[in-house]
């Protein structure tokens, strides 16, 4: 199998069900949503209504991170992008080139909204009480702050992964892939493009080859779905057996 085709099936494995948290009231009909006051917010109607716009907004950023990963990809395997790039270019040297990095910049973007979803989905669930605009998955999975305590072994894992640190090594290969990613993002916010190799007194950078960063980017898309997969299934359990109990 090729680098492409590999490529492509990580990204596959990563599927949402199309109707989890829809509150079914009979006749094919369904809630669409609850409103409620402070008092009722831990109830299991307003719980549900919550992560039903969660997961709502998750299966919307997921479809366009896919549809970047597809279209950068097939730019970034295509003849024309690999017979005109260089390196130390400050310009694309084909079409096929300007769309493989403008793809790997909106699936950036995105990817990082992931991990805050995945950092509400615990704040709901652990009823950590912190307002939906202040969480950042860095303090949610910091397991040294008391709230992480109900969740401390994953907690610890996640905080391990996103705290690696970025080694690069004479094969290519590098550890530290989520900051390597967020070093990415980082640039593009406050410095220069990625896309661009650099030597100046502003920033250096020597750019990456589009497909080093989808093979980067795609492992922590890997990751953080996995962990969005495993706490929907606590989620799942927890509403069901709160629901037989009423």
């Amino acid at each position: 199998m090729s680098e492409k085709e590999e490529l492509k099936k990580e990204i596959l494995k990563v599927n949402y069900e199309e109707d989890m948290f829809k509150i079914s009231v009979g006749d094919g009909k369904y809630i669409f949503g609850v409103r409620t006051t402070d008092e009722a917010y831990n109830g299991v109607l307003a719980k549900t209504s919550q992560y039903k716009t969660l997961y709502n907004t998750l299966k919307d950023i997921d479809s366009k991170i896919k549809y970047s990963f597809e279209e950068g990809i097939e730019n970034t395997y295509s003849p024309a992008m690999n017979n005109n790039f260089s390196i130390i270019a400050q310009e694309p040297g084909s079409r096929e080139e300007f769309l493989a990095y403008y793809f790997s910049e909106n699936a950036l973007f995105r990817l990082s909204t992931l991990w805050d979803i995945l950092a509400q989905f615990y704040n709901i669930f652990y009823n950590l009480g912190i307002k939906k605009e202040k969480i950042h998955y860095t303090e949610i999975f910091n397991p040294s702050r008391e709230r992480s305590i109900p969740y401390s072994d994953k907690a610890k894992k996640i905080n391990s992964y996103i705290n690696e640190e970025l080694k690069r090594y004479e094969d290519g290969s590098l550890t530290g892939t989520h900051a390597f990613v967020k070093n990415l993002r980082n640039k593009m916010t406050h410095r220069n493009s990625p896309s661009i190799t650099e030597l100046s007194n502003f920033d250096i950078n020597i750019r990456n080859h589009p497909s080093f960063i989808f093979y980067e980017m795609i492992k922590d898309y890997t990751f953080v779905s996995k962990e969005l997969k495993e706490i929907l299934n606590k989620i799942e359990l927890e509403l069901k057996r709160l629901l037989e109990n009423n």
